[in-house]
This record gives C-alpha cells, sequence and structure tokens, in this order.
C-alpha cells in the first residue's frame, strides 16, 4: 500500500481519488475471502466553495451570448440558457443537461429530476426566467432541452475561465453554479432543511457547507444576547 500511494502522490491525485481506487482494491479483497482492513482510507478535505457574484453571472452569460460560434464551438450557444438555469434551479449540470421535456409541468411551475446522484426524485420550482427559457425549447420539440453532453459544457467553461483570467482558478468551475444556488438560498433566509430539499443533498451535513457564507443567519442570536446584556445592565443599575 505504501508504494501505491507514492505512485498516487507522484501524480498529484487527492485524497478522494485515492480513496476510489482503495475501496475497489477493499471490495476485491472482501469478495474473495481475503483479509482487507489493513487497506485505511484516507482523510478527505472538503472542496472550496466558489460563489458566482452577480458581475460575473452577468459576464459569463455575455461571453458565452457572443463567443464562437464556428463548427466546432457551436454547442457554445447552449452555454447562456444553461448556465442561467442552473444558477436558478441549483440542479446538478449532467442532470440538467439529460432533463427531457416531458419532466416539466408548467401547470405546476415545477421541473422533476427522476435520476440523479442520491436515486431520490425531487422537484424543483421554476423562477420566471427558467420558466421562459424552458418554454422557448420545448417549443423546438426536441427530446432533449439542451444540444450538449456534460463534456462539452465543461469545455465550453474552460474557455469562459480563460478568457475572465481565471484559468487558474481551481474551484471556478461549471458546478459553481450549484454553489451559487444554494448560497444565495441561504443569504436570502430560506430554511436549511428546505434548501437541502430543494437541492438533493443527501445529507444536511453538505447543506451546512455552506451556512458561514450567510453571517447575517447570526442576527437573531446577536439580537438575543443584545437584549440579554442590556437586560444585565439595567439590574447592575438597579
Amino acid at each position: 500500500m505504501e508504494r501505491l500511494s507514492g505512485e498516487f502522490d507522484k501524480r498529484g491525485n487527492c485524497s478522494t481519488t485515492m480513496n476510489k481506487y482503495k475501496s475497489i482494491l477493499r471490495t476485491i479483497l472482501k469478495y474473495n475471502d481475503l483479509s482487507y482492513r489493513f487497506i485505511e482510507m484516507d482523510p478527505e478535505t472538503e472542496g472550496r466553495i466558489y460563489v458566482l457574484s452577480d458581475a460575473e453571472e452577468q459576464q459569463i452569460i455575455k461571453l458565452f451570448s457572443t463567443g464562437p460560434r464556428d463548427h466546432q464551438r457551436g454547442f457554445y450557444a447552449e452555454m447562456p440558457d444553461l448556465v442561467s438555469c442552473l444558477i436558478d434551479t441549483g440542479a446538478r449540470p449532467n442532470e440538467l443537461i439529460k432533463l427531457p421535456p416531458d419532466d416539466i409541468n408548467f401547470e405546476t411551475g415545477m421541473l422533476t429530476i427522476w435520476l440523479n446522484k442520491t436515486d431520490k426524485p425531487r422537484s424543483i420550482p421554476m423562477t420566471k426566467r427558467v420558466e421562459s427559457i424552458f418554454k422557448s425549447r420545448c417549443s423546438q420539440g426536441k427530446n432533449r432541452l439542451f444540444d450538449l453532453n456534460l463534456k462539452q459544457a465543461d469545455n465550453a467553461w474552460n474557455w469562459v475561465r480563460r478568457e475572465m483570467g481565471k484559468a487558474d482558478v481551481e474551484d471556478f468551475v461549471l458546478y459553481a453554479c450549484r454553489h451559487t444556488s444554494v448560497t444565495r438560498q441561504l443569504i436570502a433566509g430560506i430554511n436549511i432543511v428546505m434548501a437541502k430539499e430543494w437541492h438533493g443533498h443527501k445529507s444536511i451535513r453538505t447543506t451546512m457547507r455552506y451556512t458561514h457564507l450567510a453571517p447575517h443567519d447570526l442576527n437573531p442570536a446577536l439580537k438575543l444576547l443584545e437584549n440579554r446584556s442590556a437586560s444585565t445592565v439595567r439590574q447592575q443599575e438597579v
């Protein structure tokens, strides 16, 4: 295992990648009734959260709206709508890219994601912006809302990273749209349990990673402390 870990270190693999391989090895050994507990999993560090500012969101959409349209990058035209919908719905990129028109209900104003990372279907309300985009795309009579795959979306995002001078910002990825959605909801004062259900987090611990980005949520606690302190001062004066 030391040699294997050393090889991972040479490649620059993170602990999450190492643990995936170790998990496979443990499963193989266990299946063959061999000892596997000597393979210890490495502690994993949680990735940083990049939240897009309003200005960055507008810049990204503008760049994609006016970006290249040659035969190799024609799918860039899909990105303005995709980014807008990712931010407003908080869906994982692959969930939205694969979303069929039949899973959108304009009468209820909801879209339903049946297949996802947690294998638990969830419904998400549509903002007016999302509803407008979806109605336009559904009217085209296609089997899918977006004419690109996840690899193409990531390639397009890499282009916009370079255009914005953020090629070296490791956390500035397409998934940042989802981070932005969760964070904006919490900053707006939405209950953390509701945010968890909206975004389909398997555990509340995942949603809690975003709470430090919504400092105003501590204001009620501050108010209680202020009231208590004021009461104590009045008692001392008496």
